[in-house]
């Protein structure tokens, strides 16, 4: 398997792109999150849009690179990757800052910890 990810062909990329975006317990935790603060706040569930248009350009970013520079992202990847990994904590930190002002602008918590059980 090594290198195989480097090298792969458009149908392989697609089905491990695909499982990842379906087996990852973190996006799917993600995505019941955002459901549930647009149901805790009663806002419509087209306000998603946003949140749904970000995941799409950014898990496709590779793919529509890809695509508009055709040779020239067989060189840009890696070293897209390389700083990718060296800088984690800049994503990581900002998705961390993305949850905070959701649940910091919003008007009631998705849990309510002031009722008792």
């Amino acid at each position: 398997m090594d290198g195989r990810l480097q090298a792969a062909t458009e149908g392989f990329s697609f089905r491990i792109g695909l499982l990842l975006f379906l087996l990852m317990p973190t996006d799917l935790i993600t995505t019941l999150t955002v459901g549930r603060y647009l149901e805790k706040t009663g806002n419509p569930y087209w306000h998603m849009l946003g949140f749904l248009s970000a995941t799409l350009l950014l898990a496709g970013l590779p793919f529509i690179l890809d695509l508009v520079l055709g040779k020239r992202a067989q060189r840009l990847m890696p070293k897209l990757r390389e700083w990718m990994t060296t800088n984690s904590w800049i994503i990581s930190e900002a998705v961390i800052a993305f949850f905070f002002f959701m649940m910091a602008t919003a008007d009631t918590l998705p849990i309510d910890f002031t009722q008792s059980s």
